[in-house]
């Protein structure tokens, strides 16, 4: 995890497809946006290419606007900078919550009503569905499930080769 603060409104470039701007919080309270450039570079755009269409981010949030945010979390990650709510313009967000499982990515939670994906930098497995937070052990199907697993095990070869 590399949190980077970044200005409010700055356009400097994350990655190819994102600046920071996109993750600024939505109030006009704040000044700076802490982002994980990590998470998003190395998550966020790699499943940006791969299905060649925008995302929408919602990310940072500081508490004073956190605490205005229904159902958020008092200890939201938003807070910290290393988690996004995205979701594709035309929809079909469970994409997102699959592709960022591939990655390796630990806390995902997926809310179909709404059709976006919460993806976070925690450390620990956490996978949930909707507010309710009900815990599910993947996204991915069992066929997709022994894919990623394969992959998994062909790079860690591929790895010691390198």
């Amino acid at each position: 995890m590399a949190i980077v603060y970044f200005a409010k409104g700055s356009n400097e470039k994350i990655s190819p497809h994102f600046r920071a701007r996109e993750f600024d919080c939505p109030c006009s309270r704040c000044k700076e946006t802490p982002i994980d450039v990590d998470l998003v570079r190395n998550v966020l755009e790699p499943i940006r290419v791969k299905e060649g269409k925008p995302m929408y981010v919602n990310g940072y949030r500081c508490p004073a606007h956190n605490a205005e945010v229904p159902n958020a979390s008092k200890t939201s990650r938003h807070m910290k900078g290393d988690a996004y709510d995205v979701s594709f313009h035309d929809g079909n967000a469970i994409v997102i919550a699959k592709s960022a499982e591939k990655k390796g990515v630990k806390g995902i939670g997926y809310y179909k009503e709404q059709d976006f994906v919460h993806v976070d930098g925690r450390t620990v497995k956490s996978y949930w569905l909707g507010h309710e937070q009900a815990k599910t052990e993947t996204f991915l199907s069992e066929e997709e499930a022994k894919c990623a697993k394969l992959i998994a095990e062909i790079e860690t070869v591929i790895a010691k080769y390198r």
